[in-house]
């Protein structure tokens, strides 16, 4: 049996140098924690590791709120250490200990003066430490960072639902946040310019927008939302660059038929090709009339759901038997489709030379290949469909 299409990309992204799907990072997409400062690795009485007080500097700690007790002047923290691991940690107040709040909306005046009983759990804190590290002097605090896909918004009541990302091996949620008065909304227009930022108003925010919602210290209410339209990926079936519009055909839920959409692409979009190497920097700039038919575009849309702001283009995946391998002349045919009585077609591809190979998980050569003739194979081709840039042999049955 020849393995799933999901598992056969991520291995040939894998073995052509890619350890992540191709996808388009912005503002906010790419914001985690609401992070100020970084930081240090913490040691193990609890307190951040000191850099031998070089510049004389005050040290820093960041991390999430656990827990505060005003009365034994304590705060516990989630601190987060390499390797995205976090380590739980009980850190002194001094008596007189300062708390800053930050209202979330980036404003110059932005920040007011609080007490312990406004740090509610789950608030993002950096605590400026003495200089012996001993006690904590003074805690800047502003509220957690929550992203998802906008599922709607009801002016009326001043909410906005979000269908939040789910864990491993559980279903994601949907959560409904109050919007706070004066809410902040900044819209990215997907095209990851200088200029692709600009304000926008809660009537903006449509249902399939991907946003990031900044809350309040006590996360009642949301002070700033920055939104981005969410990105498609599929096949390409049609280019009309006189009309710059772009069809595709999209992946449905499991059993539904794919469907075929068509898209206005923005004048002026990017169009990335990838050349295949699985280098970080592996595209080249190209027009709308050279995206080819058969090729895997990912494609990113603007605030109105409508248009293409940004396209990235690169090979399909194919799949089928290795019937033949030619290393000299660095052909390979695959026999596609067929079984259950009915011959498969036969396809020769030309092997590019910077071909990266797996042959049962480890790294090989085209002359690999002979011998391993009747076995699943699949195939990444180049944008053009004309070469082929990574092939994967026997990848699990």
């Amino acid at each position: 049996m020849v393995p799933s299409k999901i598992r056969i990309v991520a291995t040939l992204l894998l073995a052509a140098g890619i350890t992540a799907p191709v996808r388009f990072t912005s503002r906010a997409q790419a914001q985690k924690a609401p992070e100020r400062v970084k930081a240090p690795k913490a040691s193990r009485e609890g307190f951040p590791e000191s850099p031998g007080d070089r510049d004389g500097a005050l040290q820093e700690i960041s991390g999430v709120v656990k827990s505060v007790n005003a009365a034994k002047k304590t705060i516990t923290m989630s601190i987060p250490e390499d390797r995205g691991t976090r380590v739980e940690r009980t850190l002194t107040l001094d008596k007189d200990v300062e708390v800053v709040l930050d209202d979330g909306r980036g404003r110059r005046f932005s920040a007011r003066e609080g007490t312990l009983d406004d740090l509610a759990t789950g608030a993002w804190v950096t605590l400026t430490l003495s200089p012996d590290n001993k006690v904590v002097e003074t805690i800047y605090a502003e509220g957690p960072t929550v992203s998802g896909i906008v599922r709607g918004v009801n002016r009326a009541k001043g909410t906005i639902t979000l269908s939040l990302p789910a864990p491993r091996g559980s279903e994601g949620e949907e959560k409904t946040y109050t919007l706070g008065k004066g809410v902040d909304i900044v819209l990215d227009d997907g095209r990851g310019r200088r200029y692709s930022l600009q304000e926008g108003k809660v009537g903006d925010l449509a249902a399939g927008l991907f946003a990031s919602l900044k809350l309040s210290v006590d996360q009642k209410t949301v002070q700033g939302i920055q939104a981005e339209g969410p990105v498609v990926q599929g096949l390409v079936q049609g280019v009309d660059a006189d009309k710059g519009t772009l069809t595709l055909t999209v992946p449905s839920s499991r059993g539904t038929v794919p469907e075929t959409k068509t898209l206005s692409v923005l004048p002026g979009a990017d169009i990335l090709f990838d050349s295949g190497t699985g280098r970080p920097y592996s595209h080249r700039e190209g027009k709308l009339a050279d995206l080819p038919s058969g090729a895997l575009a990912t494609l990113k849309l603007s605030v109105d759901l409508k248009t293409v702001a940004a396209v990235r283009a690169e090979g399909p995946v194919v799949q089928g038997l290795l019937k033949a391998v030619n290393p000299e002349k660095r052909t390979l045919t695959l026999t596609l489709g067929g079984g259950r009585g009915t011959p498969g077609t036969d396809r020769t591809l030309e092997v590019a030379r910077s071909v990266r190979i797996l042959v049962k998980g480890r790294p090989g050569k085209l002359t690999d290949l002979k011998g391993k003739e009747k076995e699943p194979v699949a195939l990444k081709l180049s944008v053009d469909q004309k070469l082929v840039q990574a092939i994967l042999v026997d990848a699990g049955r």
